[in-house]
């Protein structure tokens, strides 16, 4: 569309304003801004965008500005070929640079979605009995009152200046483009910013006489705008104390991964089954949503699809099949190739213009898609845009990535040859960019951003494949940093793809009451390593979830199997901790248990053992010999466990703050007389999604009577649902065990009562049950940790054919079936585990309209 280009000069400065930009004033929560053609792209139909741009598209256009939007309508007499730089009338008006132009008659309609106060902006051209009617409304379709007046004697006279209808007719004269007397300055301030008397829609409407030809030019459009863009709007994901600050990025391959900057450790989050390369990465932090798009080797025609992982139940989606219907154009590359940023509750979405042979003379435009409270994409509006390529083979712009900060959009312009590497420096305020050209030293690739604004050059081409540097915000780079991966994680392909967002990850956090972690950002956290944890499964959440009882995390605690009595007075205390660490290192285990019971994890209380690396499971022994427990009999207290590599340090000083892997859990402990029952183990697990089986072993029952199974829905109330007798004969290794044939749908506590024959009686630990019974699609695999075989069961709403896949960490998928299943509960077994290695794999099950996923972890 615009035929020309910036300066390619080291530095192009802030483009300037006119003057009159300058003195606009502006009430008090409002600030100027402004629609600036220099960096936008006013659709047409002319040229190499015919066949991709649509009538529609080019009828109805909508525009940032400033945070407001602005729709453009023309009437179907109305043609564009866009903004250009042929008008050179400019001296004394309202615009500089590039203008649109306009032929044809009838109405041009223009409307803010918020009002504005003091728009100006001028019209070029106007001659040859050509004639024009200006028109405004506040929000209440009141008429607002209009000042108009031509930059020159002779050719046009102004009608109605002052008043709410201008008419601006012109002689017969034909003027050039660059003749200033076919030009005309328009005023509107509206009568109450704030209110409904601010300035809401207007109207030009264009007409023709004998001989007039109705072609004239629009400058840019300022205006003073209610609402600025947000600062700091990452700071919610500030890690915890110690944690390192990550983002988001994918190499070139289908996996994303989230990236320490400082050391460049990748770990991965998720891969796209469907695609090569996962590219246009942006991360929503409020919703925890990745959006994306897919890639391949050459762009496919059909590929026109948003794509998102929930971060938080940990599924792919399609967002929208074709963002054609938002009303945005896509071209030779389709979706592909391009870069996203996330920022002020709106995706921001490039689309490449260029085409194989560089002979496309379109732009690449990056474009604002605001969703609504379902988080449905309901709208897009043009944000900024920067030539392709220069017709003639040449590529001027390529996304490498962009990122925005603080109202400013960082534009890593790849270009792909010397002379058009570029950082564009956009202000989405007032419109103007700054332009540092690097000449190819450094080539700006991926664009990444933590959580306290630093930018991140990230994974330049060979031989800078995966490096890593921070952005100066000058067009130059720090000191670079090499990627690695972790040992849980798919390789590194190659040089990134894309970059995105600050991200703070799931993690593990204790679940005792917050008195036990009394400063929020030093929280127990630790991140996930499939290599290390307490109990055969891992925990991750995004923030701690304090409870009463320490039963918030429910069956995911699962390093203690049974939690001792505490007995009062002068005693010794021991407690069994069931550990996996496969690390290669040795790792330390530690425990901290209150038994002075005043609310807090003290380093006295604290015990810390070494774990040896090994490929099975182990059981250790914490112990707490000779402690006084003042605590009253029938009374709790609290235990924490924490598991972390070695290497990280961790002594009895830590109960809180983060570790880098590892897992945290908290239980309740009960202070009791001792009885003489010992339990070794109880457990709760549905069989199927019908029934629930409580399952108990003993040992020392020679004054034992019986046992009570308890249920509650709540966790506080409780009601007994069977009862057996106690053995009593002794033995070391009593089993028992109940069925509950009529559970609760949704989460259940259950809790084992042990009853001595002369009457006392206490309480084994909380175990908690969640069934899914009368939901809608879900998927899970049973048992989970996998040994030698597992089941998958699934509830569909109804019945169908579904395809069944489970890939690896790499994203490479080893068994695939397709079944035909019935509406409800299904089962299949999956005897191909036994020859799958130790590690963490994604089963899939793709249904005709949705795709589910559960993760499956092999031992």
């Amino acid at each position: 569309m615009k035929k020309r280009y910036l300066n390619k000069g080291l530095l192009c400065l802030v483009l300037l304003l006119p003057s009159f930009f300058v003195k606009a004033q502006c009430p008090a929560g409002a600030s100027t801004a402004q629609v600036n053609w220099d960096h936008l792209d006013f659709l047409s139909q002319t040229g190499t965008y015919a066949g991709f741009v649509s009538t529609g598209m080019m009828q109805n256009q909508r525009f940032t500005i400033g945070r407001n939007k602005l729709s453009v309508g023309l009437s179907a007499f109305i043609t564009t070929t866009g903004e250009n730089t042929t008008n050179t009338a400019e001296a004394g008006s309202y615009g500089a640079g590039a203008d649109v132009s306009f032929d044809g008659r009838g109405p041009i309609s223009f409307s803010f979605d918020a009002a504005v106060y003091n728009l100006r902006f001028s019209l070029y051209d106007i001659d040859g009995l050509h004639n024009v009617t200006i028109t405004a409304l506040d929000a209440s379709g009141q008429l607002l009152t209009i000042d108009a007046s031509a930059t020159a004697a002779g050719v046009i006279t102004v009608n109605g200046s002052g008043t709410t209808q201008v008419i601006a007719t012109a002689s017969a004269t034909a003027l050039g483009n660059t003749d200033t007397r076919g030009t005309l300055n328009v005023n509107i301030a509206g009568s109450s910013p704030a209110g409904a008397r601010g300035i809401k829609s207007l109207t030009i409407e264009t007409g023709f006489g004998r001989g007039g030809n109705g072609n004239f030019w629009l400058s840019d459009l300022t205006a003073c705008v209610f609402g600025s863009f947000p600062e700091d709007y990452y700071l919610s994901q500030k890690p915890w104390a110690g944690q390192p600050a990550y983002y988001l990025v994918t190499p070139d391959n289908n996996s994303v991964y989230l990236v320490n900057p400082l050391t460049g450790k990748c770990d991965w989050l998720f891969s796209e089954p469907n695609s090569p390369w996962v590219n246009s990465m942006a991360y929503d932090h409020v919703n925890k949503i990745v959006y994306y798009v897919m890639d391949h080797t050459s762009p496919v025609s059909t590929n026109k699809s948003l794509k998102k992982y929930d971060c938080t139940s940990e599924t792919i989606s399609t967002v929208i099949p074709d963002i054609t219907a938002l009303g945005i154009p896509i071209f030779d590359i389709v979706v592909e190739s391009a870069g996203a940023a996330f920022y002020d509750g709106s995706l921001y979405l490039g689309i490449e213009g260029t085409n194989d042979d560089k002979t496309s003379n379109r732009e690449s435009i990056v474009w604002r898609i605001d969703f609504d409270a379902n988080q449905q994409p309901v709208s897009a509006s043009q944000v900024f845009a920067r030539i392709a390529d220069n017709g003639n083979g040449l590529l001027m712009h390529d996304w490498g990535d962009f990122t925005i900060k603080d109202g400013m959009l960082y534009d890593f312009n790849t270009g792909n040859s010397g002379p058009t590497s570029e950082f564009v420096h956009f202000y989405m305020q007032s419109g103007n960019a700054a332009v540092y050209n690097t000449n190819g030293s450094p080539a700006p690739i991926q664009a990444g951003q933590t959580w306290d604004g630093k930018l991140y050059w990230t994974g330049g081409q060979s031989p800078e494949n995966g490096r890593i540097a921070l952005y100066n915000e000058n067009g130059t780079i720090g000191a670079k940093v090499s990627t690695t991966v972790t040992p849980c994680s798919p390789p590194w392909v190659r040089r990134a793809g894309d970059a995105s967002e600050p991200y703070r990850p799931k993690s593990d956090f204790g679940d005792a009451p917050d008195t036990y972690d009394p400063v929020p950002i030093e929280k127990a956290t630790h991140e996930y390593d499939c290599n290390l944890r307490l109990g055969p499964s891992f925990d991750r959440e995004w923030d701690k979830t304090p409870s009463p009882l320490a039963t918030a995390d429910g069956t995911d605690e699962d390093g203690i199997t049974v939690v001792n009595v505490l007995a009062a007075g002068n005693v010794n205390h021991i407690q069994a901790v069931t550990v996996y660490n496969n690390t290669g290192s040795p790792a330390t285990l530690a425990g901290w248990l209150d038994y002075n019971g005043n609310g807090v994890f003290e380093p006295a209380e604290g015990r810390v053992i070494t774990v040896p690396s090994n490929t099975a499971m182990q059981t250790c022994i914490l112990s707490w010999p000779g402690i006084y427990v003042p605590i009253t009999p029938g009374a709790s207290t609290f235990l924490r466990v924490r598991l972390t590599s070695a290497a990280n340090g961790m002594t009895a000083n830590n109960p809180t703050r983060w570790f880098a892997n590892g897992e945290v859990e908290d239980y309740r402990v009960i202070v009791d007389l001792v009885l003489p029952v010992q339990l070794l183990e109880f457990s709760a697990f549905p069989t199927g999604n019908e029934s629930v089986l409580l399952h108990w072993r003993t040992s020392r029952e020679t004054n034992a009577f019986g046992f009570e199974v308890e249920r509650s829905k709540d966790g506080r109330t409780w009601e007994k649902i069977g009862e057996l007798p106690a053995k009593a004969d002794g033995s070391l290794n009593n089993i028992y065990q109940l069925y509950d044939n009529e559970p609760l749908t949704g989460k259940s506590f259950y809790r084992l009562k042990m009853v001595a024959s002369s009457g006392p009686h206490k309480y084994s630990d909380n175990r908690v049950i969640e069934l899914e019974r009368g939901r809608t699609n879900w998927v899970r695999v049973v048992p989970n940790p996998v040994r030698d075989v597992a089941s998958l069961q699934y509830h569909l709403e109804q019945t169908g054919n579904i395809s069944i896949e489970i890939t690896d960490a790499s994203g490479k998928v080893i068994f695939s079936r397709k079944v035909s299943a019935s509406k409800g509960i299904n089962n299949l077994a999956l005897p191909e585990v036994k020859k799958m290695a130790p590690g963490v794999y994604a089963v899939q099950l793709v249904l005709a309209s949705a795709r589910m996923s559960a993760k499956m972890v092999v031992q």
